[in-house]
């Protein structure tokens, strides 16, 4: 080791069965040794190769506290970690100690600091007009529902022949793209079965799935999810109903199945799910903004698993684009033109075909200043961004990202709403 800088410090924690004896291993190792306090730059670079996750956990837990207990010289501390599993967003992505800038798959990945959420949090509670909360599947995830692809991917299991791997999701995703070739788009039959894999909805796999199985088998055990989430719902749940209480006035929208926002809150909520709904959302989203409605709106744009036929939309609806009803909807929550409204995409990955074609209109660009809360940039939302370059007048998806879980800004929006 050198004693003018720390170069490299590689942790490899070795063979042990039992994870604890990683407490007394690192009090000796040189990732906390005394020479790290000597040196103004230090870079510490950590191997996850191979290693179980109590193993990481243990590894992130240690050296995500360094930057709060050095003390000496040390100013600037560089922390590299090599991962061969991708990013695991419960590990590496925690708020305040979470990863900085990430290269996976030959693309690079930026977070931001923690300040920048706290300052998008008070920007939604005192921002005008009435922002929308367009809450996607990474809003339920830590209420332990599943995300879509992981249900998608159960349910692509069974429509694909024995032939095909039921291992390998992109070959999946193939066989499904020749099977279903009629009810698909021309751009979505033209895709590599890789890309069409990134593009591929539940909704879709679903549709397919009731045209060989009436009884919904994946809807069943979505549902019985349900049951047992919202008996329990994990912290971004619980801080939104604590912010709906705490009468804050904004919109929901949602293409989440489950319960989990409107359980608990039947009299503080109005919530459309049908289409017979949707013929009346848009004229009560206006009076809901004008101040004349006090119920905060849930529209839960792709139905509720409560009601099996609400979540079932056909394949020429899906390619035309939304029904009339929630089309006018969409219109009516966006901004009208002097004034955008804010949106703020909560754990969305803007796949949905039908949506996507009122989004990517030029008026909803126009009329709305939109946000992401992911905690970090996904392929499916930088192909969104793309489109709206000339909208945005220069400025990047970068800057429009909040790179935070879904636990993490509803935490903040709660505490910006109290103060």
């Amino acid at each position: 080791m050198a004693t003018n800088g720390i170069e490299r410090i590689l942790v490899t924690p070795g063979n042990h069965d039992d994870w604890n004896q990683l407490g007394p291993r690192f009090e000796l190792h040189p990732l906390l040794n005394p020479e790290l306090q000597r040196v103004p730059v230090a870079t510490v670079v950590v191997g996850e190769e191979g290693l179980g996750l109590s193993y990481r956990e243990a590894i992130w837990q240690v050296v995500s506290q360094l930057d709060r207990t050095s003390q000496g010289a040390l100013r600037t501390l560089i922390l590299v970690v090599r991962v061969d599993a991708g990013i695991d967003v419960r590990l590496h992505c925690q708020y305040g100690t979470g990863f900085r800038v990430a290269h996976v798959s030959n693309e690079v990945l930026e977070r931001h600091s923690r300040e920048i959420v706290g300052a998008a949090a008070s920007s939604f509670i005192k921002g005008s007009p009435m922002p929308v909360l367009f809450l996607g599947a990474g809003f339920s995830a830590s209420s332990n529902m599943p995300m879509g692809d992981r249900l998608r991917n159960e349910a692509l299991k069974n429509l694909v022949g024995p032939e095909v791997s039921k291992t390998d999701v992109v070959a999946m995703a193939g066989a499904f793209q020749q099977i279903e070739a009629g009810h698909l788009s021309e751009r979505q039959r033209k895709l590599s079965p890789d890309r069409f894999e990134r593009t591929l909805t539940f909704e879709q796999v679903i549709r397919a799935e009731r045209s060989r199985d009436s009884s919904l088998p994946t809807l069943r055990l979505l549902q019985e999810r349900d049951e047992l989430a919202t008996k329990s719902p994990g912290p971004a749940v619980t801080h939104l109903h604590d912010l709906i209480r705490s009468g804050t006035r904004f919109a929901i929208a949602t293409v989440n199945l489950d319960r989990l926002i409107e359980t608990g809150l039947e009299d503080e909520l109005e919530v459309f799910y049908s289409e017979s709904h949707f013929g009346m959302a848009a004229a009560y989203a206006r009076r809901y903004m004008a101040g004349d409605e006090t119920k905060v709106p849930v529209f839960k744009l792709h139905g509720s698993i409560q009601d099996f036929d609400s979540c079932i939309v056909d394949d020429r609806q899906t390619q035309n684009g939304l029904s009339a009803g929630k089309a006018k909807l969409i219109r009516a929550l966006h901004g009208d033109g002097e004034h955008r409204r804010h949106w703020y995409y909560v754990g969305a990955s803007m796949r949905d075909i039908d949506l996507n074609k009122e989004f990517k209109s030029g008026q909803f660009g126009q009329r709305t200043h939109e946000h992401w809360v992911l905690p970090h940039s996904v392929s499916t939302v930088a192909e969104f961004a793309e489109d709206r370059t000339v909208v945005w007048e220069g400025a990047t998806l970068q800057q429009r990202l909040i790179t935070e879980s879904a636990d993490v800004f509803m935490m903040k929006l709660l505490e910006s709403a109290r103060a």
